[in-house]
């Protein structure tokens, strides 16, 4: 009798202490669990935000490259534009210069024309024949500066 209540008291204290030991892993098993959760959703947030930040370098990248062919696109219209401006300028001055060599050319010809006309008017005309042949050549000088 003694031994069986040295065992019924020993089995209960065991039982209890089996029963905190389960309900201890249990409880430890339930945080694991629980910590798992929490490591696996920071674990989705953490690769979610890690997709975020590669599609924003790579859009980062994108604009990029769209912003610098925009660039270079318009760098090489202003050079174009540039280039044309300066042709048609060169164009011009190369118009000015013939303009203004060939009134050069005009008034030595003319000048040699007037002191031609001086000489043979000098030598053999009349006063009248003199005043047409003057006439004649300042309504063509007119004309010419018209």
């Amino acid at each position: 009798m003694v031994l069986t209540i040295i065992i019924s008291f020993v089995g209960d204290t065991l039982k209890s202490i089996l029963n905190n030991r389960k309900q201890t892993i249990l409880l430890n098993i339930q945080e694991a669990q629980n910590r798992e959760k929490e490591a696996q959703q920071n674990l989705k947030r953490a690769k979610e935000a890690f997709q975020k930040a590669q599609q924003k370098v790579f859009n980062i990248q994108q604009n990029s490259i769209d912003t610098i062919q925009q660039d270079e696109y318009k760098l090489t219209q202003k050079t174009q534009e540039e280039i044309e401006r300066l042709y048609t300028v060169k164009q011009e001055i190369i118009l000015f210069q013939k303009q203004k060599l060939v009134k050069e050319i005009l008034k030595h010809i003319i000048d040699a024309a007037f002191e031609k006309v001086y000489q043979k008017l000098e030598q053999n005309a009349t006063l009248q024949f003199k005043k047409e042949v003057m006439d004649a050549y300042i309504l063509l000088f007119c004309d010419y500066q018209n």
